[in-house]
């Protein structure tokens, strides 16, 4: 139908005029879970974040089972710094897709900033055990080891980061903190100014 042109040019453009079309695609069948979805995805894109919010929570009261709404809602959630609300989500996206990688992910991240950092530190192993190439797992969970003291295991975690991935700023800035704390200056400047070096720019 005249619905489902709306949604494919919506799937076409980008920001704003993403919108627009999933907005004509409502207007039209009020109850698409669907257009609901993809335009909260356009709304984050366009930084709309509140909106985004609505979106995805119309798309879930229309299908509870749409997974993807769930992980954007519950990593949103997590963004804003509504961790209960960001596990609920992702908890339930594992309950209906148990070896979600992303969830587990975000999930982690949530534990993190909870700073309960043995459940992020599992969570990060279980993403990793099914995306082992999932760096910002590996390097976040260099990261929580650090935190809890384990300097030795985050040092391996942080290396292997860098080794997978020697863009990735957060790996270097995590390991500056392990070379410091084994007064290893030099080597924590050096980690310090490549962090800098890949960062991209703001």
């Amino acid at each position: 139908g005249t619905e489902e042109y709306w949604n494919l040019l919506g799937f076409l453009s980008r920001g704003e005029e993403a919108v627009r079309c999933y907005t004509a695609a409502l207007e039209i069948r009020p109850h698409y879970a669907w257009a609901c979805f993809m335009r909260g995805n356009a709304r984050t894109d366009a930084g709309d974040l509140k909106g985004a919010l609505d979106d995805y929570t119309a798309a879930i009261q229309i299908y509870p089972k749409l997974v993807d709404a769930l992980l954007n809602r519950g990593v949103l959630y997590g963004d804003g710094g509504l961790m209960e609300r960001a596990i609920d989500d992702l908890n339930e996206v594992l309950v209906l897709s148990p070896k979600n990688a992303d969830a587990l992910f975000n999930r982690g991240n949530a534990w993190k900033r909870k700073q309960d950092y043995d459940r992020a530190i599992a969570d990060y192993g279980a993403a990793l055990e099914l995306n082992p190439k999932m760096v910002e797992a590996l390097a976040n969970r260099g990261n929580c080891k650090v935190r809890k003291g384990d300097l030795e295991g985050g040092r391996v975690d942080l290396d292997a980061a860098i080794e997978m991935d020697p863009t990735y700023p957060e790996a270097y800035a995590s390991r500056a903190i392990v070379r410091q704390a084994k007064k290893d200056l030099n080597g924590a400047i050096d980690d310090l100014k490549k962090a800098l070096q890949v960062a991209p720019p703001s």
